[in-house]
């Protein structure tokens, strides 16, 4: 099994995430219709970034970690 992971070394940013989705789920944007675009976002910067093999590792990476978190939801 070949597998690829990437460490984000980053400050938490849990509570203002939770604004965000919750003023966004108050507006009528589902947390999983967000979440779905920003997938969508990640996978068509690929050719944008194709000169940086790690950013686009880093792309498929994330846009993988959001669609099993979406695939884990529903399934």
């Amino acid at each position: 099994d070949l597998r690829l992971e990437m460490e984000l070394l980053a400050p938490p940013l849990e509570h203002q995430q939770e604004i965000f989705i919750a003023t966004m789920e108050e507006l009528g944007f589902p947390r999983a219709r967000l979440r779905l675009g920003e997938a969508s976002l990640f996978l068509s910067m690929l050719p944008l970034h194709i000169d940086v093999p790690k950013k686009v590792v880093g792309f498929v990476l994330t846009a993988e970690r959001i669609l099993d978190e979406l695939d884990t939801r529903t399934g």
